[in-house]
């Protein structure tokens, strides 16, 4: 084989890994300064939030011809989408005029419910599956941040990982899986799975100072990423139920976050190159990697994908406005 055509079939692998079936739509809010888009169901619809010029931040939903109706909750100062659901259920938090924190469900046509946890100072629901099971956190009286569940019917349970000081609850699967981290009485940082029955495990990935779980899919694998002992080392990690994990990072990253997962195990999220540039990837199965970035991106952040390996995120382009992504 000539140079030349060593070359030539080099840049085809490499388009084959990077470039190959990949379809990026930009989109913003209408009136946005900058859209951020968190989270994809399996139809495609899309979830999150925007600021307008003023600074306001609103919520949004994104159908998958492309329109987009945006929403507040009434009375609320500011309306943030963190997950929707299959039935086009949208779930988040927003701030009262007394900057209180409420979370709310935004069903599919178009209602608004508010969720508070009795007694707290503050609700987020942070997540939500295709049962219409929502999870997220709540702060009590002590400033101390708890778990909570609410299921279909409005029945509200709440838990902390045993050994708790602060719990964050951050995905939940169609199966009924909660993840999350929470703070220890020492400030350690553990990952947790919520079984579907309320059992909780507490772990962590090996030779970890600090191990985030964001995301868990119908199996119950759960997807993050932790820090290690070198003071600045942060890697994604793809956790089993078994207790194998496996630790990674994008080749000739300086910083891997993965931030999702799908039902095939794919996992998503960004990395930092060695200019400290961030670009989406995902992972698959077979643990091979696939850049990406819109058109004009020069920071990308991929937030959420679904089975059909549909992605969205949020990408800042040279003039410093964040954009919306769907990527196909």
């Amino acid at each position: 084989m000539s140079k030349a055509t060593f070359r030539v079939t080099l840049l085809a692998e490499v388009c084959l890994a990077t470039c190959f079936a990949q379809q990026i739509t930009s989109f913003d809010a209408p009136g946005a300064a900058n859209t951020f888009a968190v989270a994809i169901n399996a139809d495609g619809q899309i979830a999150g939030f925007y600021t307008d010029t003023a600074g306001n931040t609103h919520s949004f939903l994104r159908q998958v011809n492309g329109g987009i109706n945006s929403f507040d909750v009434a009375g609320s100062t500011g309306t943030t989408a963190m997950a929707i659901n299959d039935s086009d259920a949208v779930v988040g938090y927003y701030t009262d005029a007394s900057n209180v924190s409420h979370g709310f469900l935004r069903d599919s046509s178009g209602g608004i419910t508010s969720i508070d946890v009795p007694g707290a100072t503050g609700t987020s629901a942070t997540c939500v599956n295709r049962a219409g099971t929502i999870a997220g956190d709540y702060t009590d009286s002590a400033f101390n941040s708890h778990g909570f569940e609410e299921d279909a019917a409005g029945h509200i349970t709440l838990f902390d990982p045993p050994g708790s000081s602060s719990t964050s609850v951050i995905g939940i699967s169609n199966a009924g899986h909660i993840v999350g981290y929470y703070f220890d009485s020492a400030s350690v940082v553990h990952g947790f799975l919520r079984g579907i029955g309320g059992d909780i495990t507490s772990f962590d990935v090996p030779g970890a100072t600090a191990t985030f779980a964001l995301a868990v899919n119908s199996v119950g694998h759960v997807a993050g990423y932790y820090t290690d002992s070198t003071g600045g080392g942060t890697h994604g990690f793809f956790w089993r139920k078994s207790g194998d994990v496996d630790t990674f990072d994008v080749p000739g990253s300086v910083l891997t976050l993965a931030v999702s997962d799908n039902s095939v195990d794919d996992v998503l999220g960004s990395y930092a190159d060695t200019a400290f540039v961030a670009h989406g990837f995902v992972r698959d199965q077979s643990g091979n990697f696939t850049s990406f970035d819109p058109t004009g991106s020069i920071q990308t952040l991929a937030l959420s994908i679904n089975s059909d390996d549909w992605i969205t995120g949020s990408y800042t382009d040279i003039a410093g406005a964040v954009h919306g992504y769907l990527r196909q």
